[in-house]
């Protein structure tokens, strides 16, 4: 009996792949789920390839030329790594998990070309994640949109998207805090793609924890992880408040992350 095997190439087009690995220049191989792939093929998340993450910086940075597709690969990626930290003392279940990482995936989804001069420095037009209209836009009757609504977390990623740091939750918190999974990408994206030699050290995956409902730091688990060394000792806290090099950057973050 023959097989139709026009059906089985269309059946294998239409499938959403379970796992899918991507190269990042950054952080190395990538591993996306089934659903991120079915979010990252949307036309929505696509205009990302067309949005450069710096806007006009490449015409000092001629190599800053990233875009926002790949920093929303590597948010989600570092969310993930973040999850994995701390779920060794908090009991965090693949739906929550889920959840977390298609809201950094999709955390930029709503930015347009030149938004930070446009939004922050002109104020001509409202922030991204604040604006009611361009957020019902993208995450409402969209492709976006209807994939979430039929996994039932289209409110839970709009929320963790658009809340106030008053009103966060661990979700938002890891996604887009003081210290989240948007600045760990664009810290190490930014200044690579600018040839620029600032970094941090990966074990500050290791002072993450989750305490009452919100993503916080433990100190006694910090470890050295500015990209300045410390003037006083090569095995300096970075939490420590008297080391020069390490007090701009951690001592306002110190604490839970609002």
């Amino acid at each position: 009996m023959g097989v139709d095997l026009s059906l089985r190439a269309r059946d294998c087009y239409t499938r959403p792949m379970a796992k899918k690995l991507i190269r990042d220049a950054v952080h190395g191989d990538i591993e996306l789920g089934s659903l991120e792939i079915e979010l990252i093929d949307t036309p929505e998340f696509q205009r990302l390839r067309g949005i450069r993450q710096l806007g006009t910086a490449y015409l000092v940075f001629p190599s800053a030329v990233h875009t926002r597709f790949e920093h929303s690969l590597g948010t989600s990626w570092m969310a993930h790594r973040i999850v994995d930290v701390i779920r060794r003392n908090t009991a965090i279940n693949a739906d929550a998990e889920n959840l977390i990482r298609v809201s950094a995936l999709l955390h930029d989804i709503t930015h347009i070309p030149f938004g930070h001069t446009l939004e922050d420095e002109r104020r001509v037009l409202p922030r991204h994640d604040k604006d009611y209209a361009r957020v019902q836009y993208f995450f409402g009757n969209s492709s976006v949109g209807r994939i979430l609504e039929r996994e039932g977390i289209q409110s839970a990623v709009i929320s963790a998207l658009t809340s106030s740091s008053s009103e966060g939750t661990l979700q938002s918190d890891i996604v887009s805090g003081a210290i989240s999974a948007d600045l760990l990408d664009y810290l190490r994206r930014d200044t690579y793609f600018c040839g620029l030699s600032q970094n941090y050290d990966a074990r500050i995956f290791e002072s993450f924890v989750a305490g009452n409902g919100r993503l916080v730091m433990d100190l006694e688990k910090a470890v050295c992880c500015v990209a300045t060394p410390c003037p006083n000792s090569s095995t300096c806290c970075a939490f420590d408040t008297h080391c020069p090099s390490a007090s701009t950057f951690t001592t306002r973050r110190s604490r839970p992350v609002p």
